[in-house]
């Protein structure tokens, strides 16, 4: 029979799991049903609390509900996170699309709930393979459950502290996204200039819409094809450095600058 302190224990556990688990890439998506990452939230629980060092039972209602929140926010850090350093891909594929031509062919995604267009779309579903692939969740659900080692449950002190390594990273996510468009937008801007230029001297012949549209789009599309390997290997690396930076926020959440 479970005791009252292993319940609120667990409490604070599966709620910082649960957040964790909305930011987690691919297992995030609308079309994965909410079900489904509440039984694995719920299983994890189950798994991880007994492990768990348990704290003073909270004094009161409103105790209780002030810890659920700190880990909430833990959660809101953990994954935000990784969403920061996992979203750089598909601003790339953003800013391809619109230098492309193509942000007008813009399609819903229902996984994402987000209007994309096709290399956006392509971008974001390649980053989930990658994620997936290189068992970059199981290092993140292992930094999870370590957590609790550094920062028990109910043991988060200053979250917004732990929101600080997140200016770096954002600033890091620009230059990362267009960093992978680079090979797509350089070329884009050859292309256009050779557009340009034939117009100059041959205003007659129009030949933006006959020919450099199309040269913009499958020249595009062949260099972000082609320097697909490349750009999936260091998106790879950024999210990895990403998972790195975690612990530091974990540590800071809780207080102690850094683990």
């Amino acid at each position: 029979m479970p005791t009252v302190a292993w319940l609120v224990t667990a409490s604070l556990v599966g709620t910082r799991l649960a957040v964790v688990l909305g930011f987690l890439p691919v297992i995030s998506m609308k079309n994965i049903p909410s079900m489904v990452r509440a039984f694995l939230a719920l299983g994890l629980t189950m798994v991880i609390t007994p492990g768990v060092a348990g704290g003073p039972i909270p004094a009161t209602l409103a105790t209780l509900v002030l810890g659920i929140g700190a880990e909430v926010l833990m959660g809101v850090l953990i994954g935000g996170t990784l969403r920061l350093a996992y979203d750089s891909l598909s601003l790339a594929g953003q800013l391809m699309d619109g230098q492309t031509g193509q942000a007008a062919a813009v399609a819903f995604d229902p996984n994402m709930e987000t209007t994309q267009g096709p290399l956006s779309l392509m971008a974001s579903l390649l980053a989930g393979a990658v994620f997936l692939g290189a068992d970059m969740h199981l290092e993140v659900l292992t930094i999870v459950a370590d957590s609790f080692r550094l920062v028990p449950p109910g043991a988060v002190a200053s979250p917004l502290e732990g929101a600080l390594p997140w200016f770096d990273l954002s600033g890091e996510m620009m230059v990362v996204g267009f960093r992978l468009a680079a090979p797509t937008i350089g070329l884009i801007f050859l292309i256009n200039m050779f557009v340009a230029a034939i117009t100059k001297l041959a205003p007659q012949l129009n030949i933006y819409f006959s020919v450099g549209f199309i040269l913009t789009i499958f020249g595009g599309e062949l260099v972000w094809i082609t320097a697909l390997p490349h750009v999936l290997t260091q998106h790879q690396n950024f999210v990895r450095q990403a998972i790195e930076t975690i612990p530091e926020v974990i540590g800071l959440a809780g207080g102690r600058g850094g683990g």
